[in-house]
């Protein structure tokens, strides 16, 4: 059956409206609430106020208010390219700073639609620094069933931690990497602490390695830029280089597809959104 993930947040919105009526009666701009995404989305904005609740700004950000939305439709325009050949599976699907699975929605949609029983070979594991996002991340796969409870993961974390990706997911043919916004400088200072992101890629490659039936590696990046900016910042830079530095490297050799700009609508609203993917195939 086809998903629909739209629809389903259409739905996640609604349930999140006392959370929007509450910052609405207080008057705060969107953006202090959510910090253009960087938000400590376990801590209140009024910490002394008994009001509001402590997954207030999660359930903010899901809300039609909210950044969810918009990130879905980039979400869909971005793995609809990465995913437009053939789909390698099985599958294992990670998506760092996956928030209240976002790209796990827009995944579950491409694959629907794509691939017939994807859920039996599809394992998807999140990690997002916030224990609220997590907490939403598994309820909206519980109650929309978009991947199996045995193909299914999301941890609190910082960092990309194999330890943490369960036994029962099966042996991976491709691992997909998500990047989805977590780089964006306004999301994690990663460029003060350069040495983070090297080990960062380098403990990735390093999982691809051990990994005797993986064929294919595939690290998507999703972060929208100005029209006037075709640059892209530090972060991913450092990410990109680090990644495509092959010094220990023996089974893998990773290439990149270069930036890319992708149309995307927006509630109707015609725009764009920027990608990036590296590609690693066996030798």
């Amino acid at each position: 059956m086809s998903i629909d993930a739209m629809q389903i947040w259409s739905e996640l919105a609604d349930e999140c409206g006392q959370a929007k009526r509450y910052y609405d009666r207080k008057g705060i701009n969107k953006d202090l609430i959510l910090e253009r995404g960087a938000a400590d989305f376990d801590q209140k904005c009024f910490p002394d106020n008994k009001h509001e609740q402590k997954h207030y700004r999660a359930d903010y950000y899901v809300s039609r208010d909210g950044y969810m939305n918009m990130h879905i439709e980039q979400n869909l325009a971005v793995l609809r390219h990465c995913f437009e050949d053939e789909i390698s599976q099985p599958m294992l699907f990670i998506d760092f700073g996956c928030g209240p699975m976002t790209s796990g929605l827009a995944l579950a949609e491409v694959l629907s639609g794509k691939a017939a029983g994807y859920k039996r070979e599809t394992a998807y594991f999140g990690v997002d620094v916030s224990q609220n996002m997590v907490d939403k991340a598994k309820s909206i796969n519980k109650k929309y069933r978009l991947f199996s409870p045995g193909r299914f993961g999301v941890v609190r974390g910082t960092q990309f931690d194999a330890w943490n990706i369960p036994d029962s997911f099966p042996a991976p043919h491709i691992v997909v990497l998500c990047l989805s916004f977590v780089l964006a400088p306004d999301t994690l200072k990663f460029q003060e602490d350069n040495d983070f992101i090297q080990n960062f890629s380098n403990y990735f490659k390093r999982y691809i390695e051990r990994q005797p039936g993986c064929r294919e590696a595939r690290i998507v990046y999703l972060n929208p830029k100005s029209k006037s900016s075709y640059y892209l910042h530090d972060n991913w830079r450092i990410f990109a280089n680090s990644m495509l530095t092959s010094d220990f490297t023996s089974r893998f050799r990773y290439t990149s597809d270069g930036f890319t700009r992708l149309p995307v609508e927006i509630l109707g609203r015609a725009d764009t959104v920027s990608t990036q993917i590296i590609r690693g195939t066996s030798k």
